[in-house]
């Protein structure tokens, strides 16, 4: 979400409005406009991603404004307790975007003694109390306005896809390469992935995995176990740089089951690309089965649609097609318009 909520403030900078982030510090942070780093810890599982501990300091008193109109956050864990108390002071409305199955991840990452049921309402419980107390909640697709009705929370609602814009890319032969961008971590589901390009006819085809994470390693050495030599993990890649490898691809993969509103659909759409994916929430909010994806119910679907469309190009091309005019209903000038208006109205009429 770093790269959309960057995208957000210099798409809304662009019209005039004036945007403060509110960051942890990374070792390998530069110095940004208008980005405020708070004192943040090592994320031993995830060291890409610090965790922030929300806790004023001088350079935060220094730097933040003396005025604002309203705080939008994005995590209801140690960040919002600070978000609530700016505006508080402010005297300002709050917005949070809803965009992670928290409770998810939890099953993913906890160890299997730890009681997932314990967490799980736990993780809920925290949850609902802060989605009770914003102003207003932006989701990202439509699975989570099912996540507001379980979690009974009350507060008023909107759903805006946060998508990025593709750059305008002259025309060039595709290649055989099936594409895969996501973070590289095993609650992506990269390991089903790689276990179903094994075992498939993949001749004169490449796999190309783009992206870097904490898992990357021990996912490489999986790729060597299945002999996979045609297989290319690309490591980090520039997020301006990652368009030329949509555009030499010809389908594109996502076997993730938690991504409940996944950038990088959106981008292959942008490209033109066929998709094949779970039909979890994410994939089967955005796209349209037997359109321009196809969405499996388990790992031998997923395999099976896999291979349908590496063995005939007039179906990945009818798809890709469809992938195109669908991509439309989800531009970049469409969801920074919805959530600039919702800002000010929220401003008006807080």
């Amino acid at each position: 979400m770093a790269i959309c909520t960057a995208i957000q403030k210099e798409q809304l900078e662009k019209r005039g409005h004036q945007v403060w982030i509110i960051a942890p510090k990374h070792p390998k942070q530069t110095p940004e406009k208008n980005v405020i780093r708070l004192q943040s810890l090592t994320n031993s599982k995830e060291p890409d991603y610090p965790i922030i501990l929300p806790i004023p300091d001088k350079e935060f008193l220094n730097d933040i404004p003396r005025k604002i109109d309203l705080v939008y956050f994005q995590h209801p864990f140690l960040i919002s307790d600070m978000a609530f108390l700016v505006a508080k002071f402010y005297k300002c409305p709050t917005v949070f975007y809803y965009h992670t199955q928290y409770d998810e991840y939890a099953h993913q990452y906890l160890p299997k003694f730890v009681p997932h049921l314990f967490i799980t309402q736990t993780i809920n419980k925290y949850l609902t109390r802060t989605l009770n107390k914003v102003s207003h909640i932006v989701v990202g697709s439509p699975t989570f306005v099912d996540k507001l009705k379980t979690l009974k929370v009350a507060t008023p609602h909107s759903v805006i896809p946060i998508t990025r814009q593709m750059p305008k890319l002259g025309k060039i032969k595709k290649q055989k390469i099936t594409l895969c961008v996501t973070r590289m971590s095993e609650v992506k589901n990269i390991n089903t992935l790689l276990k179903t390009w094994a075992g498939i006819n993949t001749t004169g085809w490449k796999l190309v995995l783009v992206g870097d994470g904490p898992d990357k390693t021990k996912l490489e050495k999986l790729a060597r176990k299945l002999k996979l030599t045609n297989c290319r993990f690309t490591g980090r890649i520039n997020h301006g740089n990652i368009w030329s490898y949509y555009q030499k691809a010809s389908l594109f993969v996502f076997p993730s089951l938690t991504d409940v509103q996944p950038g990088v659909i959106f981008e292959a759409m942008f490209a033109g690309l066929p998709i094949v994916a779970f039909d979890a929430p994410g994939p089967a909010d955005f796209t349209v089965h037997q359109q321009n994806s196809f969405l499996a119910k388990n790992n031998q679907g997923f395999t099976d649609y896999l291979k349908k469309l590496l063995n005939d190009k007039n179906l990945r091309d009818k798809m890709g097609q469809a992938s195109l005019e669908i991509s439309k209903k989800y531009t970049l000038d469409k969801s920074i318009d919805q959530i600039e208006a919702l800002f000010l109205r929220l401003k008006t009429n807080p």
